[in-house]
């Protein structure tokens, strides 16, 4: 992420993403002092971002942004429904028994 300041919009913000270059995000924010940040995007896990409107940088248009990771393992709801899923598709698999057919010969 590169990060530049821009003296000349007091109270201003804009930020801006460019379509040529995917992983760059610019923001242009009034202060007395320029200042640069860069993220290096090669260590990214996922395309979500959250992006928050808040005094980040102690003035009203400060902002943050950080990144959605997601954890690989399943919360303890997920596998309970999971597995009351699995008993319900094996009851009803269970109950779909084709009945036996009887054969009767006439003598």
């Amino acid at each position: 992420m590169n990060w530049m300041t821009n003296p000349f919009s007091d109270g201003a913000s804009q930020a801006s993403v460019m379509a040529m270059f995917p992983t760059m995000f610019t923001s242009y924010v009034s202060s007395n002092s320029a200042s640069a940040r860069a993220l290096n995007s090669g260590s990214l896990r996922s395309n979500a971002w959250i992006i928050e409107a808040g005094g980040v940088d102690n003035l009203f248009d400060g902002f943050k942004i950080s990144q959605l990771t997601a954890s690989a393992v399943p919360e303890p709801g997920t596998w309970a429904l999971m597995i009351l899923g699995f008993g319900a598709a094996g009851m009803a698999l269970r109950s779909r028994r084709a009945k036996a057919t009887k054969i009767r010969y006439a003598f």
